[in-house]
């Protein structure tokens, strides 16, 4: 007899025997033994973590002749037999990858009419639904929603959100979960024990990590490393090599050599990387897994909780996090994840994995940004009192009271601090500071209405206007630099033309109202302004700000050109080239 690999060999033949689904079993069985059975189930997760197994155990289930319809089929009538081995002419399992158009479902659609020839019921089990087309799920739909009562559908697949919502609806949906390293562990040791093997520790363990909650994906490993070992022991060190498993003693060499600041030890682990042919693409996932253990060992009172880990492996990443802070870790958290990106693409890894642990060598211990905040008002505080004795606040980098720090004198600044409390100032009274007196402040300045104005000049109010305007908002700035004023006593007019912005940004709610309250601040008196849309009688006059720089900027230019044409070396060369096209060109522009 041929080879039976371990997933097909060690398939659970009754609900029982399914692990880490217990969900899923309670609702089926319960659902059996009530006689609440659906027409349609939609079972669907990851890879290797029971949907077909589970779909045919419930095809068992509800066609036993023995018992059924039973949570506990007997396994030996005929439609259990037929049903284990997938050769029953009544449980028809089909692939949704290979029949994905409308005829075969046409054709399925068709065949449902007619009743089972042996079983109890006729059952469809569709694997990889959500590769049939669309076309062929809309035939699906009359048929899948009132099917005869002799035929159940079962569905499977890996990607539930590419399955329409028509197709849903009519389905009762079960989620399969991944399993937990635990349970294929235990699994795995039933397995490996009743082949007649046995192992050291951690083998077990190793396979179940990488088989990433994949109860076959480990079944399939596990067959890798019976046929590798030589006798009945599976050895850690034989699993590693035929796994390409990186030792989790590197994963800590590294640690420790960050924590440590040790690049020595950190290359010398990477030198060992690539000496053992490993994947550093492979290394830099596994070590992005490794600090977010050490993040979770550091933050999470009882880690053992939510890490899958033997007791010595976590002991060891506790050592790493209880070195180094959270604020680093989670900084070399994240230059590894930018790293890792890196590596999937880089034609010399190495260079990429070295680089990104010399920039994760380099980050000190990162401070809170309120510490930081504290220690600054200290050190002010510090120096305000005389930077520890010195009269002239120089020493130990404090600034003398009262003065600016920024060297030449300039504004004067008084400042207030709290004593803190000591056993000379037990009560932390506040120390009586002498305040510098304040610097008087320059009058306001008032702009009047009504003021000689050269043609299409702009009234002094409004140039300040449109400045302070900038504080309220720099949109609203640019607009009104485009845009002129014809004053009266008690109001004024703003023109503007259509289409430049200054209508839309004034006619905001609330925009207009702070301008007037600014003109009237500025004029000392009541003023109202309003929008008017300047006409063709208006032409340019009152010219706007922009205008006027712009006039201003040309008539620079112009007077900049006459003086260069006038100068001698210009005359000079004009009259050696007499009768020739030559132009003169401004070495530098202006300013307008």
């Amino acid at each position: 007899m041929s080879y039976l690999v371990l997933a097909r060999k060690w398939r659970p033949q009754n609900f029982d025997e399914v692990i880490g689904q217990e969900h899923i079993v309670r609702t089926l069985t319960n659902a059996i033994a009530q006689n609440k059975i659906h027409h349609a189930f939609l079972f669907t997760g990851s890879r290797g973590v029971g949907k077909t197994t589970s779909a045919r155990l419930l095809a068992k289930a509800l066609c036993c002749e023995k018992d059924g319809p039973t949570a506990h089929p007997c396994g030996v009538c005929t439609s259990c037999k037929s049903i284990a081995a997938g050769n029953s002419v009544d449980v028809l399992e089909i692939d949704g990858a290979s029949n994905t158009g409308v005829d075969s479902v046409r054709d399925l659609r068709d065949k449902v009419q007619y009743r089972p020839q042996h079983a109890r019921y006729k059952i469809y089990i569709i694997d990889e639904v959500h590769m049939l087309s669309t076309a062929a799920f809309n035939a699906l739909l009359k048929t899948l929603e009132e099917p005869p009562e002799h035929v159940k559908f079962i569905f499977a697949t890996t990607e539930s959100h590419k399955i329409p919502q028509t197709i849903l609806s009519r389905c009762q949906r079960y989620d399969f979960k991944l399993l937990s390293e635990t349970d294929m562990v235990k699994s795995l040791e039933a397995i490996i024990g009743a082949e007649g093997y046995s192992a050291e520790d951690g083998v077990l363990r190793m396979v179940a990590r990488m088989a990433r909650g994949s109860m076959r994906d480990s079944q399939s490993l596990m067959d890798r490393v019976l046929a590798y070992a030589e006798d009945k022991f599976l050895k850690l060190d034989d699993a590693r090599t035929v796994l390409g498993v990186i030792d989790s003693n590197l994963f800590h060499a590294i640690g420790h050599a960050l924590v440590e600041r040790n690049p020595e030890a950190a290359f010398d682990a990477v030198e060992q990387l690539s000496a053992y042919g490993h994947d550093l693409r492979q290394f830099g996932q596994e070590f992005i897994g490794y600090l977010r253990n050490c993040v979770l060992c550091k933050s999470h009172p009882k880690p053992q909780n939510v890490l899958d880990l033997p007791e010595g492996e976590l002991d060891e990443i506790k050592k790493v996090a209880s070195q180094a802070e959270m604020t680093v870790l989670t900084a070399w958290f994240d230059l590894m994840v930018v790293g890792q990106e890196q590596l999937a693409r880089a034609e010399q890894p190495r260079y990429i994995l070295e680089m990104t642990l010399a920039k994760m060598l380099q980050i000190a211990e990162l401070k809170p940004l309120s510490h930081l905040l504290a220690e600054l008002g200290r050190a002010g505080a510090g120096g305000q009192g005389g930077g520890g004795g010195s009269s002239s606040g120089s020493s130990g980098g404090g600034y003398r009271r009262g003065s600016s720090p920024v060297a030449g004198g300039g504004a004067q600044h008084t400042y207030k601090t709290q004593q803190a409390q000591s056993p000379q100032n037990p009560q932390g009274q506040q120390a009586e500071q002498a305040e510098q007196p304040k610097a008087a402040e320059a009058p306001k300045q008032i702009y009047k209405t009504g003021e000689q104005l050269g043609a299409g000049e702009l009234p002094a109010w409004w140039k300040a206007l449109v400045e302070s305007s900038k504080k309220i908002d720099r949109l609203l700035w640019g607009a009104l630099q485009t845009a002129g004023v014809k004053e009266g006593e008690q109001s004024a007019d703003i023109l503007y033309n259509p289409g430049n912005g200054v209508a839309e940004k004034l006619t905001q709610k609330g925009v207009l109202a702070q301008i007037e309250k600014l003109a009237s601040d500025l004029l000392d008196k009541p003023y109202s302004l309003k929008l008017v849309e300047r006409g063709d009688e208006d032409g340019e006059a009152p010219l706007s700000l922009d205008r006027q720089r712009r006039m201003e900027g040309q008539k620079k230019r112009a007077e900049a050109r006459q003086t260069a044409e006038s100068d001698p070396l210009v005359v000079a060369v004009r009259k050696q080239f007499e009768g020739g096209d030559l132009k003169v060109k401004l070495a530098c522009p202006t300013p307008q």
